[in-house]
């Protein structure tokens, strides 16, 4: 005869709580492995950031007092930041590596984190690097020669707070992609965007906050608004520089 067993499977509600354990862990661990990378690429970046600082110093003492690029950029493309994988930017720093100063062109993680822009006498240069997270040390985000008071126009305003039930991606700068070479990111709420406006929170230089309202074109809001969510504006920038201007936390800038 044979033995009934009274052997029971999971129910559908068990391995459902059992998948829904595994994917939050499964998310965790990917955050935390993305988080460590943004950290240990914005270690790298700075470290390079001031390994190329000497080098590009060493070619200056070499050469009668002139950065890289200084004879091989042209004057419409002096004063401006270019962008790493840019002709001007592989222009100057190939002369770096051509004259044995740097082992070879500086690559960012990301492959375009890095920027570097020289004077119009060919003098002073920087050297920058866009960071994943805010630098703690505030004078490594700007340079004298760069024009830190640029013209916005076409600023885009986002909100980083949505209605309650809201499940998609969280929106801020670090996130939206936008092009630190051409285009400034604020974040604030509705009274740092409004001209005249009290208790302005915008994240950015008090000289800026005037030319965003000005380009948002954004009146104050009525005092009868109790909950104002916090925003992202985007702008595109000209006449100046959003990298190593000091309008941004995550630039690391060597000044040359």
């Amino acid at each position: 005869m044979f033995k009934k067993t009274n052997q029971k499977g999971f129910t559908l509600i068990e391995l459902m709580v059992v998948i829904s354990i595994i994917s939050l862990l499964l998310s965790t661990v990917a955050y935390a492995f993305s988080e460590t990378k943004k950290k240990g690429d914005d270690a790298h970046m700075q470290e390079e950031n001031k390994q190329v600082n000497i080098a590009t110093n060493l070619y200056k003492a070499d050469n009668g007092g002139l950065v890289p690029g200084a004879n091989t950029l042209t004057s419409g493309e002096k004063g401006q930041m270019h962008q790493e994988g840019s002709v001007p930017y592989n222009t100057a720093m190939q002369e770096l590596v051509s004259k044995g100063y740097y082992p070879s062109i500086p690559k960012s993680p990301s492959g375009s984190s890095y920027s570097y822009m020289i004077s119009p006498d060919g003098q002073s240069a920087v050297f920058a690097a866009s960071l994943n997270k805010p630098t703690s040390n505030s004078s490594k985000n700007k340079c004298s020669i760069v024009n830190n008071t640029p013209t916005y126009s076409g600023c885009v305003m986002t909100m980083l707070i949505y209605h309650l039930g809201y499940t998609g991606p969280a929106i801020s700068c670090a996130n939206s992609g936008y092009n630190p070479n051409t285009q400034a990111c604020f974040e604030g709420d509705m009274n740092s965007i409004g001209c005249g406006c009290s208790g302005s929170s915008l994240s950015a230089n008090p000289s800026e906050r005037l030319p965003v309202c000005q380009a948002m074109s954004y009146s104050c809001p009525l005092p009868t608004f109790s909950l104002i969510p916090p925003m992202m504006i985007t702008c595109n920038s000209s006449g100046g520089n959003a990298v190593c201007g000091g309008g941004s936390n995550k630039d690391f800038c060597s000044c040359i």
